[in-house]
């Protein structure tokens, strides 16, 4: 008979390497940001939307510059059309932006509720501000790249075609502008929908919250500010963004063709949806992860 071996199979203790609990978080984010690339139609389609809408922005930069257009209203801009062009753009990035909040964004939370994943996370050491910085902080770079990075890329674009180094000049600040409006921009479009995400535990409902909270509030700030107040209309998310855009590039244009809201009643809106939403889903997720599912 050949001797038999006896092999220890039970529990050892883990004795490799440990990320600090400060970095956890970006494992989340890592988490995020994969998931979101896996098929085509959650994040890869509006990206692609971005940048063809970026290409056809510079596209227009670059006739504008090329042919001896008047510099008074084409295309609808009052002034120097190049400088005109970038904030066009961003009422289009703001579109997209929203289509990844629902394919993307208003899930997240309520995808992890839905599937029981918070066991999961909060079993483990991730604490409640390690969980809801990754899932802000993936959806933020997600939404970054829709919004920022092709609004900075149109605005280097346009200093590439400054004519001597006194317009190069002129036109640098505008790279500044670009970069503060795509951040507003993600933040605002990252915080709401997953806010929203952690109210309830199902990805679908999310969704539809989401959507119903976009169109409809933002349907009726919009109609009220028309028939009442401009300053209201800064609670449309999209006329906030694009308010802010329009007044930090200081570019007139034709009654309208871009529409916006007070600079300061724009920034408030912003600051107010950004709080609320990074607020809720706080309070959601730090309610859970004491009440017993998986961790204190």
């Amino acid at each position: 008979m050949s001797a038999g071996s006896i092999r220890d199979l039970g529990y050892k203790r883990y004795a490799g390497g440990r990320r600090a609990q400060s970095t956890r978080w970006r494992v989340i984010v890592r988490a995020q940001v994969a998931d979101a690339w896996k098929t085509w139609w959650r994040y890869k389609m509006a990206l692609g939307w971005a940048v063809v809408i970026a290409l056809v922005v510079g596209a227009m930069m670059y006739i504008g510059r090329a042919l001896p257009l008047p510099q008074g209203g084409k295309w609808g801009i009052l002034g120097n059309v190049l400088d005109g062009l970038p904030p066009i753009a961003v009422p289009w990035l703001c579109r997209v932006a929203f289509l990844v909040g629902l394919t993307v964004a208003a899930g997240t939370i309520a995808g992890d509720a839905q599937v029981g994943a918070f066991t999961f996370y909060f079993s483990r050491p991730v604490r409640p501000i390690d969980y809801v910085a990754g899932k802000l902080g993936g959806v933020f770079l997600l939404m970054f790249l829709i919004i920022g990075a092709p609004l900075v890329a149109l605005t280097v674009f346009r200093c590439g075609l400054a004519d001597d180094s006194a317009e190069l000049m002129r036109c640098l600040p505008m790279v500044g502008k670009a970069l503060i409006v795509g951040v507003l921009g993600a933040a605002v479009f990252t915080a709401v929908p997953v806010g929203l995400s952690a109210v309830v535990g199902r990805r679908r409902n999310a969704i539809a919250l989401y959507a119903t909270y976009y169109l409809v509030i933002g349907s009726m700030a919009l109609a009220i500010g028309v028939a009442a107040s401009p300053a209201l209309k800064a609670f449309d998310l999209l006329i906030a963004v694009q308010s802010v855009g329009r007044h930090l590039f200081d570019v007139q244009f034709l009654p309208g063709m871009l529409d916006a809201a007070p600079l300061g009643w724009s920034l408030a809106s912003i600051g107010l949806h950004v709080a609320a939403g990074v607020a809720l889903a706080w309070w959601q997720v730090a309610d859970r992860a004491h009440a017993g599912v998986g961790g204190s």
